[in-house]
């Protein structure tokens, strides 16, 4: 991340995509909780995304009404970290100050001292302006790799008739093929 988008100590990006179901079986509670902000239905995608737009790490399958802040603490990974301190302390020295690796985050995220948000008061300095523009930047990669993947495989695209669970199976390997096909040189223009 420092090399490609100059954001130091950042090993990854995390954000959420909604990928498009037919509304699941279940009556008017189905309806909404799959029914999402945008509109359609859907299943929700969290993913980590290092700076070659590879996947780290993936949970797919929470309701598209569900807020990602909502997602991302409820799994295993956030478990892992805040309670098991999995990111290793391997920190970087930057002006006589240890700076631990962390994940950058747009502002739905929780700050955390291994989650890096945008400031988000409505009258930034010139310095905090430009912390927010770097960040953003360098957070790209997860909307690019999003977009990637649903490029490589359009049935991610369009809407699925089948059951959440196996909406589930085929996007997780879905991204374990996109990992493959960038490691083997298949890059998409």
């Amino acid at each position: 991340m420092e090399q490609l988008w100059q954001f130091p100590c950042a090993w990854g990006a995390v954000d959420g995509c909604h990928l498009p179901i037919v509304c699941p079986s279940g009556g008017q509670e189905a309806r909404k909780e799959y029914h999402n902000f945008k509109n359609f239905y859907s299943i929700v995608m969290m993913a980590i995304v290092d700076a070659k737009d590879r996947f780290v790490w993936a949970s797919i399958g929470f309701p598209g009404n569900s807020h990602d802040s909502v997602i991302l603490q409820s799994t295993q990974l956030w478990t892992d970290i805040t309670q098991n301190n999995i990111i290793p302390s391997i920190g970087k020295n930057i002006e006589k100050l240890i700076v631990n690796p962390f994940i950058l985050g747009d502002s739905a995220f929780p700050f955390r001292i291994w989650l890096m948000k945008p400031y988000g008061h409505a009258t930034l300095s010139p310095k905090e302006s430009n912390f927010n523009y770097r960040l953003s930047r360098a957070r790209m990669v997860t909307e690019r790799a999003f977009g990637q993947l649903k490029s490589r495989w359009r049935i991610l695209h369009r809407r699925s008739e089948c059951e959440p669970e196996s909406v589930k199976e085929t996007a997780l390997t879905c991204v374990v093929l996109h990992n493959l096909c960038i490691a083997n040189g298949d890059n998409l223009p």
